[in-house]
């Protein structure tokens, strides 16, 4: 799934904040970054051909937000996640291979934010068995979110980060400190 970047501040990161840290906490995953001119740039974990590391692009991507030096992230258009996981929707990640029961997300809310909003899971989800692990990433100021059943649970993985993504979406536009920002 492509994802359209733009550039008129560090806010204006928020799109490529979340692709960074989701590629940067998912081994399996890549990222391609569509530019100006044409060319693609590979973001990947140990692939030779890949331009940059997830690291590599994290450091640009805090370099550009912190002192303003964005000529690489101007050129970016728009960006691609794939490689090992596919977009399932609503910005949710699973592995390529369907019977993986692990599904994940990036988020702009904070830590106490998304455990907040776990512990009031609603009663309709299946969510016996199911975890949530939160991977912050506080000089991006985003987080990753990775929803995982237990063996033997009977809890719906999907339904969970489904519920849980949507829920993180709607704590994003309702924070009374407006719009998301660096708050992980």
């Amino acid at each position: 799934m492509s994802h359209a970047a733009w550039w008129d501040g560090p806010e204006s990161t928020r799109g490529l904040r979340l692709a960074t840290c989701l590629t940067h906490a998912l081994p399996e995953a890549t990222l391609l970054l569509h530019r100006a001119d044409g060319h693609t740039l590979l973001v990947a974990h140990g692939r030779p051909d890949a331009a940059l590391t997830p690291c590599d692009l994290r450091q640009v991507v805090l370099d550009a937000t912190s002192v303003g030096r964005f000529d690489l992230l101007r050129q970016v258009r728009s960006w691609t996640i794939g490689g090992g996981v596919q977009h399932l929707g609503a910005g949710i990640y699973g592995a390529a291979r369907p019977s993986d029961g692990e599904r994940s997300f990036a988020t702009a809310i904070s830590t106490d934010n998304i455990v907040a909003l776990v512990e009031r899971c609603p009663d309709h989800v299946a969510s016996d068995g199911v975890e949530a692990t939160i991977k912050p990433d506080l000089e991006l100021g985003v987080c990753t979110v990775t929803v995982v059943r237990n063996d033997g649970a009977g809890g719906d993985v999907d339904q969970v980060a489904f519920w849980l993504a949507g829920a993180c979406m709607v704590e994003e536009l309702i924070l009374p400190d407006g719009p998301p920002s660096l708050r992980c």
